[in-house]
């Protein structure tokens, strides 16, 4: 990758922590014309892209370090008749929308697989 200025560097960390771009300009400390003619730089918006990658799969890997307790939790609540209606009903949808979720990726990763390498998903290709 090319090396950046500190000022786009600082900018690239803006962009990752400031909720928006004029807040990630302003904490860069160029105006939102600059930071926008940047992102516009295929070099500069890469490395955006790439940073940004890194960042999201450091906090996927932090998450699925616990969604085992995280789903035991939601189970138990789920299981809790003491527990408030509320409570339960709201872990039960929880883990039914995140298992359906979760069937659905499944079903798209594996119909992603068949398109790239060519075949037609029933049993014929």
């Amino acid at each position: 990758m090319e090396k950046l200025s500190p000022k786009r560097v600082k900018a690239l960390t803006a962009l990752l922590t400031e909720p928006t771009l004029q807040q990630a300009a302003r904490a860069a400390g160029v105006g939102d014309a600059t930071l926008y003619r940047w992102l516009s730089d295929p070099v500069f918006r890469e490395q955006f892209v790439e940073l940004r990658k890194q960042v999201v799969d450091q906090a996927v890997s932090k998450i699925s370090g616990i969604l085992t307790e995280v789903v035991q939790v939601l189970y138990e609540i789920a299981m809790d008749r003491k527990a408030p209606a509320s409570a339960r009903v709201a872990s039960c949808r929880e883990l039914l929308e995140r298992t359906f979720q979760s069937i659905t990726l499944a079903d798209l990763e594996l119909r992603i697989l068949v398109l790239e390498k060519g075949g037609s998903g029933n049993g014929d290709g």
